[in-house]
């Protein structure tokens, strides 16, 4: 049976842009001092939203731009429509959502994590989260690393917890399947989620691989390939932006070393920001 990708459900498409977000002119992002990959809340008089900071020349100065189509079935306050006004043309019956004046300011949660279950638990209502593939990325103010572990004690389930300086990490097992894995930092967490994905469905027996879990990485020296930015050929941001430190300049580069960017070429505009990024950085 084929998967209508309307539902949501597909787990490549959701690999490319899985989270709201939204795009700032570089002028505005000075102006607010917002950073790409940065939180921000984008309120009106009617409501608020938070999603996570792009910047580049897309948009014009004075204007952002956010995807419409997440609901609270994908995020907590993920909704641009929360912040549209209510107002109908009186002949169509057409709701005025393409233009609405809102405020943006930075948001710099107390902690940013990444909450995997086999099933997902219902979350404390301060708690902000965005539904991935197959976890939930989360922020907030308010501590939750005692609540998840709570949770699972409460299960029955048996505790690995790791926690050093800003990060914080448990594992949750039964009967040596894993159940849940949480990591928690002051900044999200750079995680290798396909070994931690491949856990899930068959639990490491190692030490070595059970302690590099706990951490979220990937035991030995294999690069995760951090989120995708090219669904055609999965290509993701960590890998793409070696590629850029290693020399290539150019979106065309890219393609030619990497594939990326070389079929339907929608991601060919944020290949173009990661090179602008780096090139910042250098």
């Amino acid at each position: 049976m084929r998967q209508n990708p309307r539902t949501g459900y597909v787990d490549r498409l959701m690999q490319h842009i899985d989270e709201p977000r939204v795009e700032v002119n570089v002028l505005d992002a000075a102006r607010f001092s917002l950073s790409a990959g940065q939180l921000a809340r984008v309120s009106s008089p009617r409501g608020v939203m938070v999603a996570r900071v792009a910047i580049g020349d897309a948009q014009r100065p004075g204007e952002l731009f956010v995807p419409m189509h997440w609901n609270r079935v994908f995020a907590r306050q993920g909704k641009v429509n929360a912040l549209v006004d209510t107002r109908c043309d009186p002949l169509s019956g057409q709701p005025e959502s393409k233009q609405t004046a809102v405020r943006i300011m930075p948001w710099r949660p107390r902690w940013q994590g990444e909450l995997y279950a086999r099933e997902l638990p219902e979350l404390p209502p301060e708690v902000y989260w965005w539904r991935k593939a197959s976890r939930l990325t989360l922020a907030g103010d308010a501590p939750l690393l005692a609540w998840v572990m709570a949770y699972a004690s409460g299960r029955g389930w048996q505790l690995q917890v790791a926690q050093t300086g800003e990060r914080s990490s448990v594992l949750a097992w039964q009967h040596g399947e894993l159940m849940l894995g949480y990591w928690e930092g002051h900044t999200l967490p750079a995680l290798a989620h396909a070994f931690i994905e491949e856990a899930f469905a068959a639990a490491p027996v190692q030490l070595a691989e059970r302690h590099a879990l706990l951490h979220g990485q990937r035991p030995g020296k294999d690069a995760d390939p951090g989120r995708i930015i090219c669904s055609c050929f999965s290509v993701g941001e960590n890998t793409i932006r070696k590629a850029i430190a290693g020399g290539c300049d150019s979106a065309v580069a890219l393609g030619v070393k990497l594939r990326c960017g070389t079929n339907c070429g929608s991601c060919v505009p944020e290949l173009k920001g990661l090179l602008g990024e780096c090139k910042d950085v250098g």
